[in-house]
Order: C-alpha cells, then sequence, then structure tokens
C-alpha cells in the first residue's frame, strides 16, 4: 500500500477529506481461484499459505514480507476476519540485505491459526493455499489455476472406522479407492479471468456508484501493520541468533 504505516495513514486521511475512492491494489483477492474457492469456505480452523519465487533484482531492497508475503497476509485476514491474537515469526537474509525468506503464525480471537510462509529463493515458481475446516478441506494451486474441495461423506462417523482392517485392505487395492468411501473429492470450476482487469473493474465500479471498494484503505492498513510486526519479530530472532554467534570465527 505504501513504504511505512504511517504514509498509509496519511493516505487514508487524505482520501476520506478529499472524497475520494481508495482501493488497495491487492490483486490476489481477485484471483479467480480463491473466489472459486470462497463459497465452500466455512468455519476454517487452520490455513497454510506458500509463496514462493525465484529471486528479482528488482526488488531487492524490500523485504519478503511486503513484496510477496503480504498478498497472504490480506487473504487470510479476508477469510478469517476475527482479530490477530498472536503473532509468531522468523526469516533470514540469504541474497540481498532485506529477509529473503519468512515465516509466520497467525493466531486469531476465534482459535483459528494461519501458517504464512515466503520466499524468493528458488528455482521455480508456487503459490498454494490449503484451508481446513471443520468438515472439509480446500487446495488451491494459483500457478496451476486449479482446485479442489474435499468433503466429508454424509453420516461420516470416524468412531465406526476399523482402521486396523482398512490398514490392511490399503495394500492390496491402495489408499485412494478406501479414501472416497468416507470422502467426496470436488474439482473446483475457476473461471478463466485476468485478475489485473477484475482489479481495475472493481475500482471503476466503486469510482462511478460509490460503493465500498472491494479493497478498502483500513484493511490495506491492517495487512501492513500485520506484516510490519512480522518484520519486527524477524528482526528481533535475528538479534538473538547473533548475539549467540562467536565473536570470532572458529571461537
Amino acid at each position: 500500500m505504501t513504504s511505512s504505516l504511517d504514509e498509509a495513514r496519511q493516505l487514508i486521511d487524505l482520501a476520506q477529506k478529499s472524497e475520494v475512492t481508495l482501493q488497495v491494489g491487492h490483486i490476489e483477492r481477485f484471483n479467480p481461484v480463491i473466489l472459486a474457492a470462497e463459497p465452500y469456505i466455512q468455519n476454517p480452523v487452520f490455513l497454510e499459505c506458500d509463496r514462493i519465487h525465484p529471486f528479482s533484482f528488482r526488488s531487492a531492497e524490500t523485504s519478503v514480507v511486503l513484496d510477496l508475503m503480504i498478498h497472504d497476509i490480506d487473504n487470510v485476514l479476508n477469510i478469517i476476519k476475527q482479530p490477530v491474537e498472536h503473532l509468531d515469526a522468523v526469516g533470514a537474509q540469504v541474497l540481498s540485505q532485506t529477509e529473503d525468506l519468512s515465516y509466520a503464525r497467525i493466531t486469531f480471537a476465534n482459535g483459528c491459526t494461519a501458517v504464512v510462509k515466503s520466499s524468493r529463493v528458488a528455482i521455480q515458481k508456487s503459490r498454494k493455499m490449503r484451508i481446513f475446516c471443520t468438515d472439509a478441506y480446500i487446495s488451491l494451486d494459483f500457478v496451476a489455476k486449479t482446485g479442489m474441495r474435499l468433503s466429508l461423506k454424509e453420516g461420516f462417523d470416524r468412531d465406526t472406522i476399523d482402521f486396523q482392517k482398512m490398514a490392511s485392505l490399503e495394500e492390496a487395492q491402495g489408499a485412494y479407492p478406501l479414501f472416497t468411501q468416507y470422502f467426496d473429492i470436488e474439482q473446483l470450476n475457476v473461471a478463466n479471468e485476468e485478475p489485473l482487469r477484475a482489479e481495475l473493474e472493481a475500482f471503476l465500479l466503486a469510482v462511478r456508484t460509490g460503493r465500498k471498494p472491494e479493497v478498502t484503505g483500513e484493511q490495506g492498513y491492517q495487512a501492513m501493520d500485520i506484516a510490519v510486526r512480522i518484520q519486527e519479530l524477524i528482526q528481533k530472532n535475528q538479534d538473538l541468533v547473533k548475539a549467540r554467534w562467536p565473536i570470532e570465527r572458529g571461537q
């Protein structure tokens, strides 16, 4: 959204004072993969996000948290819609002077936990999200543009499963046929739409009609606030690690 939280707050205040539309460019909100999954996300209890990219020199001066992870932070906040209660984070500098990889665990007030991992130390791109709900599991692949929903069959009762018997049958039949006795597997219908176009159309619609933008300034600020706190935790942990290093190599 901006380079700092102070600038973000100034931008929000300026937009309100000037009575203009402010929409933050979190393009992943408009990704057809996440849009295909949204109707099925009910009572999530655990989320896992992986965003891995090859290194890019154009963003070397920016932490991977604000460069890549920020999009998953925004998606997670939009899905859970609960106050953040606790944060843990670790990361490391590998190729640049800022964090090149980051791992964060976000715990929400309702008990839901999200693990968000970002790295730009890789050869190939990978962007995935896994969402575990009370009665379903949703797996999304943003690069392949695919999604899958696995849900419990009606009447499922884990207390009636003879796991020893199923284990012996698995050796002969394989796991998949047995798996489908208890679960329904559905491929999500992902639209062939361009996220950037959808984002711009949503912004123009908000400008023309005065309706609330899809990603408001306050939502952008909230995502930035979490991202900044993650950066601070990473720096704190790095300082603790460095403090334990020998003063001289080999000591």
